[in-house]
């Protein structure tokens, strides 16, 4: 688990909207996220959503407005 969390944190950041650099920033997003459901523990990094989206500046109105969970961050991804 804590290597999902880690991976979570670690993301890299993406100033721009492009989409070779959001797949691949999705790719891990998605792997942690749902190795952390399999593990039921993605309650956990819920306050996590906030600083990862500051990670995608470009983007991330178009992707998340008022609800924070990573699976429907990384569904609208």
């Amino acid at each position: 688990m804590k290597a999902n969390v880690k991976e979570i944190l670690e993301s890299p950041y993406t100033p721009t909207g492009n989409p070779k650099r959001i797949h691949e920033f999705f790719d891990k997003l998605s792997h942690s996220v749902e190795s952390l459901e399999t593990l039921k523990s993605l309650h956990e990094v819920k306050r996590m959503v906030s600083v990862t989206l500051k990670k995608l500046p470009n983007i991330r109105g178009d992707l998340f407005r008022n609800d924070p969970d990573f699976v429907k961050f990384t569904e609208a991804l």
